[in-house]
C-alpha cells in the first residue's frame, strides 16, 4: 500500500493499493472505509450483503463498509491486476458510522457512487428521496462546497491515480470516472493540474 498525500480532492489519509496476483484466488476483504476498485486486467466476482455481482476488466466497483469475498479470475496470462482506492473517513465530512442515521448512511452511498457515474444532481437527489434544493442545501453542510465541484475533484484525482497506474486510454478513463466525454474530461483535467492527460502520463514514466 501506499499513501498519496499529494492528489487534490482527496484526504491526507486516503490510501491507494495496487493489487497483483494469480487468477482463480478467493480472498476475503473486510473494509472499515468506503472503498474503489479498478480493474487493470482480468475480472472478478465480488460478494456483498449476501450476493454475487460480476465485475469486468475496467471496470469500477464500490465496497461498502463490511465484510466482503472476492474471486479472482484471469486473461490468459494468469494474472489478475487492480488499483485499489480505501478512502479516509474525513472524505464524507469527517462523519463515522457511529450515531449515523440510515439517511445519512445512504446519502453518503448514493454521493460516493456517484463519483464513478455520470449522474445528474436531480438523479441523485431521487436517489436520496430529496428535492434537488434538499439535497444540494444539505451536501453543501456535509462536504463543504457544491456538488458539482466536489464530484468534479473527485473524479479528476480518482482519474490522475489510475493514468499514473495504468496504462488505460484516455477515453476509457474518461468514460470510467464519470466523464460524459472524452474533451470535457482533457479539458478538466487540464484546467485541475495544468497538464493534459496524455502529458502527465509522459511526466510520470520519464520519473520512474
Amino acid at each position: 500500500m501506499k499513501e498519496d498525500n499529494n492528489l487534490p480532492g482527496y484526504s491526507m489519509n486516503t490510501v491507494f493499493e495496487y493489487v497483483k496476483r494469480r487468477g482463480g484466488s478467493m480472498s476475503e476483504c473486510i473494509t472499515e472505509r468506503y472503498t474503489i476498485g479498478y480493474i487493470i486486467k482480468g475480472s472478478c466476482r465480488v460478494r456483498s450483503n449476501e450476493k454475487w455481482r460480476e465485475c469486468p476488466e475496467s471496470c469500477l466497483y464500490l465496497l461498502n463498509r463490511g465484510r466482503h469475498l472476492i474471486e479472482n479470475h484471469s486473461n490468459l496470462d494468469g494474472v489478475f491486476e487492480q488499483v485499489v482506492i480505501h478512502f479516509d473517513g474525513s472524505i464524507f465530512g469527517d462523519k463515522n458510522e457511529d450515531g449515523m442515521t440510515d439517511e445519512e448512511r445512504r446519502f453518503e452511498r448514493v454521493v460516493l457512487s456517484a463519483i464513478m457515474t455520470n449522474t445528474t444532481i436531480s438523479e441523485l437527489a431521487a436517489q436520496c428521496f430529496l428535492s434537488v434544493s434538499t439535497f444540494k442545501r444539505r451536501f453543501v453542510a456535509r462536504y463543504g462546497m457544491p456538488p458539482h465541484r466536489w464530484l468534479l475533484q473527485q473524479r479528476l484525482a480518482l482519474a490522475r491515480h489510475i493514468l499514473s497506474t495504468t496504462s488505460i486510454s484516455t477515453g476509457d478513463l474518461a468514460a470510467a470516472c464519470g466523464f460524459s466525454n472524452v474533451s470535457h474530461f482533457i479539458q478538466s483535467f487540464k484546467s485541475h493540474f495544468g497538464t493534459t492527460p496524455q502529458s502527465e502520463r509522459r511526466i510520470i514514466q520519464l520519473g520512474q
